[in-house]
């Protein structure tokens, strides 16, 4: 009997955490928003507190609550932010992490790197950059029946799935500053009336905003020479008056460094491109072997034109996230030695090199 009653003791005693924290009490975090103050030289940080207002068993109706504080840094900014929101904060279920460009362009990595220090935050979660103020626009709460911060999430997320945009997460920003060979881009959130859409990407250069920003056509084809893009990228060209939506099969890509002297002179970017076309609103007449050559003759042409267009656009904000740097250094490392890249790379020739082959063989939809 006293082993029996001994045991028993023993479960109770396992059965609860010391540390355990009440649940009611947590405050969720769903998405954190960076501004730059207009008058001072604090930082605004917004949160997005995502709950569930009637709550029954199965669902609720879904709501967002958003305190916005200031500080002199993070740290001080999250303080500040402890004092007005009953319950503690947590940051485990944080989805996105929104900058304005006044934010990004003054040192955000220096300004958020501690985040990286605290062991709730997800460094996983994807960064991203608004052409506006975050606090505005997470001040909305709802868009399409849906919480901001669900929309934004979702839009974010199936975007990334399709290579529309790249997914850089918050580990890998934090690192972009010391990293010397990679520079990131990251997705551009834009306001257009009522509505938030994607516009592309925003080109950062050791670690700050660049100022310059790639179109959604231009990042796609980017993404492409990248070689994080692939199968099931759709391009979507409008020639001659016409609308082709490319559907990418495959695509190889490849970096070529010619040089003289111990001199590099010119970089090609090889790229192979095999596709479908969907669409296309000339007529729906069968797709000849003639036909078929002519149009991939244009395309080609076309996506070439585009991809020197990226290129320079990534050349004007001395942006190399094409990862240029690191192909030099790794394999042409006498090159490499003698230059200094940052000065250069905006005036190096570097020409793409499109090779379209449309697959199609039937009649065009």
């Amino acid at each position: 009997m006293k082993k029996l009653t001994l045991s028993f003791l023993i479960l109770l005693l396992l059965s609860g955490c010391w540390d355990q924290q009440n649940f009611k009490s947590l405050q969720m975090i769903d998405m954190i928003g960076f501004d730059k103050a207009k008058k001072t030289e604090d930082m605004k940080l917004s949160l997005a507190i995502s709950s569930l207002s009637e709550a029954h068993q199965g669902g609720g109706m879904p709501d967002m609550e958003v305190t916005t504080t200031q500080g002199s840094s993070l740290a001080d900014a999250i303080e500040n932010t402890d004092f007005r929101t009953p319950g503690l904060l947590t940051f485990n279920q944080a989805r996105m992490y929104i900058m304005s460009k006044s934010f990004a362009s003054d040192k955000p990595i220096e300004k958020m790197k501690v985040l990286g220090q605290v062991a709730t935050c997800p460094l996983t979660s994807s960064v991203v950059v608004y052409d506006g103020e975050v606090s505005k626009l997470l001040a909305k709460k709802e868009l399409k029946k849906k919480t901001v911060a669900n929309y934004l999430a979702i839009l974010v997320k199936e975007a990334e799935s399709i290579n529309f945009i790249p997914k850089e997460t918050l580990l890998r920003f934090l690192f972009a500053k010391k990293d010397p060979y990679v520079d990131v881009a990251l997705p551009l959130i834009q306001a257009k009336g009522d509505n938030i859409l994607l516009n592309g990407t925003a080109l950062f250069r050791e670690g700050s905003y660049s100022g310059v920003d790639l179109s959604p056509a231009l990042t796609k084809i980017v993404l492409l020479m990248k070689g994080v893009a692939g199968s099931g990228l759709h391009l979507i060209v409008d020639l001659d008056g016409a609308t082709y939506d490319v559907l990418v099969k495959k695509a190889r890509r490849k970096i070529v460094v010619n040089a003289n002297d111990n001199k590099v002179t010119e970089i090609m970017l090889p790229l192979k491109i095999q596709a479908q076309i969907l669409e296309s609103h000339t007529n729906n007449n069968p797709l000849t072997q003639t036909k078929r050559n002519n149009i991939e003759k244009m395309l080609t042409y076309e996506i070439n034109d585009q991809a020197l267009q990226a290129i320079q656009t990534l050349q004007k904000a001395s942006c190399d996230y094409l990862g240029l740097a690191r192909e030099l250094h790794a394999y042409h490392h006498e090159e490499w030695s003698k230059m200094n890249w940052r000065k250069e790379y905006p005036r190096l020739t570097i020409r793409p090199d499109v090779k379209l082959q449309i697959l199609n063989s039937g009649v065009m939809f």
